[in-house]
């Protein structure tokens, strides 16, 4: 039960961040900002389970995510991304092309 949990806060609340801190550093927040706001997504996401973590659980997690996130996320890392699953869906698009054709 413990495991699904914390996957569950870490895989949620990451595609949140990865999706909102660019923002969040456009509005000039701090670190210590952005983790706070990572801490009440993950202790939110954490309230919505019949038992939910500890808090010292919730505060690690989100710890990870925010530290993680804030330092490894740019404009530039998210155009590489967008640029990499666009190559991705091209490749499987010409296999699924092929395939179909046989």
């Amino acid at each position: 039960v413990g495991l699904g949990r914390n996957c569950t806060v870490f895989n949620v609340v990451s595609r949140w961040a990865y999706e909102n801190v660019l923002e969040y550093k456009q509005q000039g927040l701090t670190l210590a900002g952005w983790r706070k706001a990572v801490y009440e997504r993950c202790a939110s996401v954490n309230g919505d389970f019949p038992t939910p973590m500890l808090e010292n659980e919730v505060k690690c997690i989100a710890k990870s995510i925010g530290n993680w996130v804030w330092t490894r996320f740019t404009p530039q890392s998210k155009s590489a991304w967008h640029a990499a699953q666009n190559a991705r869906r091209k490749t499987h698009g010409a296999r699924k092309k092929i395939i179909t054709e046989l």
